[in-house]
């Protein structure tokens, strides 16, 4: 399919989003911190991940950057604006910010395709390890948190790497 570039709501003139995810900057006139007048090129921006591995974007104005995330700007641009406010992925890819893969739900709606798709399971077996070393096995997160006292999205935090520890213990799966 063809790419489709439209403005980002807001940022008119300057910021446009394709259907396919990218974002690029328009070709402009703008004056500098100095006042001097420049032309700005068109170029494509750069994406990053956001800590939860969503490709976001950081957008100026008025010198003040603003970070999106990527699949919302797709969703409001090429969807339509909802009263739901989650935007899912289809295929459960962050990366895959194609309208087409992309659609308004809720989180509900959301978790439960992600368990569907194994994304996200409290019923893997997991294990504690401390910091000399001793193990200890569970036979779930739900069961780690209850005999630890540590919350559960925590220890789920660890498993996914998005954090080191929780309570003081490393967290693997097993």
């Amino acid at each position: 399919m063809k790419e489709i570039w439209k403005d980002i709501p807001g940022y008119e003139g300057f910021y446009q989003i394709s259907n396919y995810g990218k974002v690029k900057s328009i070709k402009r006139m703008c004056i500098t911190h100095n006042k001097i007048k420049e032309i700005k090129k068109e170029i494509l921006l750069k994406l990053s991940k956001d800590k939860r591995g969503y490709l976001v974007v950081n957008l100026y104005k008025n010198y003040k950057p603003k970070t999106f995330k990527i699949h919302r700007l797709v969703a409001i641009n090429f969807i339509g604006n909802s009263d739901l406010k989650c935007v899912c992925h289809k295929d459960n890819n962050k990366e895959n910010n194609y309208y087409g893969n992309l659609y308004w739900g809720t989180d509900l709606e959301n978790n439960r395709q992600a368990r569907k798709d194994g994304l996200f399971n409290n019923d893997m077996k997991i294990k504690s390890i401390d910091k000399y070393g001793n193990i200890i096995n569970y036979e779930s997160q739900n069961e780690a948190s209850r005999k630890t006292k540590i919350s559960q999205q925590n220890i789920s935090k660890c498993i996914l790497l998005q954090r080191k520890t929780a309570g003081g213990l490393k967290w693997e799966k097993i």
